[in-house]
């Protein structure tokens, strides 16, 4: 097609609808893969320096998360545009791969091989570009489904089994790892450095593409706007779409606010579903309530005598003056206080162990007025390794793998060190143990951090090696654990055989300790 002047005249083969969505797409897979993959590889040495150079991994996730919500949009977006312009519009179906394109594929095969001097003549889209585009809605169905499940695992654990947490983990990553090679790979040769069109193909960016170009890539479109007289419908093309109507902007806006709506409910909902809901029971007293200073109680003389206990106020903590009334010995709180005075940290209504319900008024300097410190239990378990170096504990211990009740929007590293501190039972640089091996400090911790994908509540072979009582009883192969015997205990020899798991050196020396120990309960 020739200009006014009889130059080669360049053709507009995107509108500016198409390159706006081209260039949310490539900038939002950019910056998932820029702070997927050193996730994915979170234990090599510049994964961890460029976590920390964005801000940490919490600030890291942020990013993903919120980049991954557009990409989202744009998708939906895609879909309803797409919708418009085959059934408003009356648009024709190009990207949709048909007989041709199996016949262009063993042609172009021939034609590599020399068995053929004849190239594949493409129409609007050659199957490479129809494979491109494509390769979107199943890399999306994979990414967008997997992400939601690593983002709300409380949510989606209460209608499917906990399987599908790992399986989504490990979907996610291969497919991300999939997906940034087929782009550098196949899409980027492809498309900019192809000899024919190197270094860069600017069509994508200006949406023109020059008559020369339309003819060797694609003979069959150029000869449809020849043989028809449409030279010019590319140009009308993108007035029309470049003008989307009214209807085109309402049904994405709305399914835009559907999206962010469904995602700002699942994140507010998983927030406040952080922790296992503790209901009261039903003969609990509560014992922080103030008796009204006009209260005079009528004794009721009961029919036959029973011996009662009389409540006697106890000094504490009061409020407005007036004394609290104790009730039945207080409960006992299960770790030392001392360091941890702010009950509320801990035990707030959003947070990881939250307060019952009838304790919504109440101020934290009543805590202690029912809540005892006397005969305090276990603290919680010892870090089993030196903390030095190791302070960003959700470098390793993700949050979307923790316990459900510290998977709340606030909890970070620091608040980690409130309940687990390098103690007694935890295992220290150099493997020794302070005060032995223990099962819930070490042995239980390493257990479910590396078997637990298989021997949780998947209990793989019958064996579930996260609860003592189920670990000792072993599994379909036999007894696991033979206390005092490690040469004959089956999860040890299995270590040190061909194993999909294998323990380090460190944590198989404790599992060992702890066996030759006894195997306690401890």
């Amino acid at each position: 097609m020739q200009g006014e002047h009889g130059e080669p005249k360049d053709f507009i083969r995107f509108a500016l609808g198409r390159r706006i969505e081209h260039v949310v797409w490539f900038t939002t897979f950019i910056v998932l893969a820029v702070t997927g993959l050193p996730q994915k590889f979170h234990n090599t040495g510049w994964a961890r320096d460029f976590i920390l150079l964005l801000g940490g991994i919490e600030m890291v996730r942020v990013i993903h998360r919120t980049t991954a919500a557009i990409m989202i949009l744009a998708f939906v977006y895609h879909l309803v545009y797409g919708i418009y312009y085959l059934f408003v519009k009356r648009g024709r179906f190009e990207t949709l791969p048909d007989l041709k394109d199996v016949q262009d594929v063993i042609t172009n095969i021939k034609y590599f091989f020399g068995l053929s001097r004849e190239r594949p003549r493409f129409g609007r889209y050659s199957y490479v570009e129809k494979f491109d585009y494509w390769a979107v809605f199943w890399g999306m169905a994979i990414m967008a489904g997997s992400g939601l499940v690593l983002w709300f695992p409380s949510l989606v654990t209460r209608v499917l089994p906990g399987t599908f947490v790992p399986i989504s983990k490990a979907a996610h990553s291969d497919e991300a790892l999939l997906a940034v090679l087929a782009i550098v790979l196949w899409h980027m040769y492809n498309a900019h450095f192809n000899p024919r069109i190197f270094p860069i193909n600017r069509t994508i960016f200006t949406g023109r593409i020059s008559q020369e170009r339309l003819i060797e890539e694609h003979p069959l479109e150029y000869e449809g706007l020849v043989e028809k007289g449409e030279a010019q419908e590319a140009e009308l093309e993108e007035d029309m779409e470049a003008q989307l109507s009214w209807g085109t902007i309402v049904l994405s806006g709305l399914s835009g606010l559907v999206v962010i709506s469904l995602i700002g409910s699942l994140l507010v909902t998983s927030f406040r579903s952080g922790a296992p809901e503790v209901e009261p029971p039903p003969t609990r007293v509560a014992m922080g309530a103030v008796l009204p200073p006009t209260l005079t109680p009528t004794p009721t003389p009961p029919p036959t005598p029973t011996p009662e206990v009389t409540p006697t106020p106890t000094p504490g903590p009061t409020t407005a003056g007036e004394p609290v009334v104790a009730g039945p010995r207080p409960v006992v709180i299960p770790h030392p206080v001392e360091g941890r005075e702010d009950c509320l940290m801990c035990h707030a209504a959003g947070g990881m162990l939250p307060y019952p319900a009838d304790h919504e008024d109440l101020p934290v300097s009543t805590c202690l007025v029912c809540h005892t410190t006397e005969g305090e239990g276990t603290p919680p378990a010892g870090v089993r390794h030196a903390l030095e170096g190791r302070d960003d504990c959700l470098m390793c211990h993700h949050l979307d793998l923790l316990p459900e009740s510290h998977q709340v929007s606030e909890f970070s590293s620091e608040e980690c060190l409130l309940c687990h501190s390098v103690g007694e039972g935890a295992t220290v640089e150099g493997g020794e143990a302070g005060g032995g091996v223990s099962f819930g400090g070490v042995v239980q911790p390493l257990l479910e951090a590396n078997c637990g994908t298989c021997h949780a509540d998947m209990a793989m072979g019958g064996l579930q090696v996260t609860e003592y009582a189920a670990l000792m009883a072993g599994g379909q192969s036999g007894s696991a654990v033979s206390g005092g015997s490690p040469e004959e205990s089956l999860i040890v020899t299995k270590m040190e055989e061909e194993h999909p798991v294998v323990l380090s050196e460190e944590d198989l020396q404790a599992l060992v300790d702890w066996i030759a120990a006894g195997a306690q309960d401890n």
